[in-house]
């Protein structure tokens, strides 16, 4: 045999090989993320699947929008938030804790799913198309500055609050990093006490809230 022909058979050989492995490790694909004009969205969780905002009707619950790498401390603010619903007292399965990242292109499925491994208290991440997290963020009055810093890293900033929700899916407060935990524990314990005799949750004053 010819050495000229044996090598380019080998190096074929070889590239098949490694096409077929790399197909089967390769990541799914990100599902499809939109929002309509009332904010309603659909959105991407760390396990590769859409959460509808419906979804967080039922109950009540905090939403917070913020990335892995923001300065303010995402780990710090989320685990907060999972200490007060357990100051609550009525367990974890009454209040759905939701991130929406701000910074979907760094905060991937895969890396939310270790983030909120590490957070615990089984908060609900959630990412997407960046122009459809932008649109969401942006209905929902949240303020997000981006700057480059030395080095081509870039910083977010933006609102800290988080927002609570009543069952209806209706705004009904803000907390605050600034708000005691005395403070923020009787707004959380506040959401429950709107609900009249017939279930229904009690109309609040939506004026100057978020969508």
């Amino acid at each position: 045999m010819l050495p000229g022909v044996a090598v380019p058979g080998l190096l074929l050989g070889l590239a098949a090989a490694f096409l077929m492995l790399t197909a089967g490790s390769s990541q799914p694909e990100q599902p499809q993320s939109r929002v309509d004009a009332d904010g309603r969205y659909q959105l991407v969780t760390p396990w590769n699947t859409v959460f509808d905002r419906a979804m967080l009707k039922g109950r009540p619950s905090l939403v917070w929008y913020g990335c892995i790498d923001c300065a303010d401390g995402s780990a710090d603010t989320l685990a907060r938030l999972v200490r007060l619903r357990k100051a609550n007292g009525q367990g974890d399965d009454a209040v759905r804790i939701v991130m929406i990242t701000l910074d979907p292109r760094r905060d991937t499925p895969e890396r939310l799913r270790q983030f909120v491994d590490r957070v615990g208290g089984g908060v609900i991440a959630l990412t997407g198309n960046a122009e459809v997290v932008a649109k969401v963020a942006d209905n929902a009055g949240i303020f997000v500055r981006r700057a480059m810093l030395p080095g081509g890293v870039t910083q977010i900033e933006h609102t800290s609050d988080a927002y609570l929700y009543d069952a209806n899916d209706d705004f009904f407060a803000r907390i605050s990093p600034k708000d005691s935990d005395a403070a923020a524990l009787a707004k959380l314990r506040g959401v429950f006490k709107v609900t009249d005799q017939t279930g229904d949750v009690t109309p609040v004053d939506k004026s100057h809230r978020p969508s």
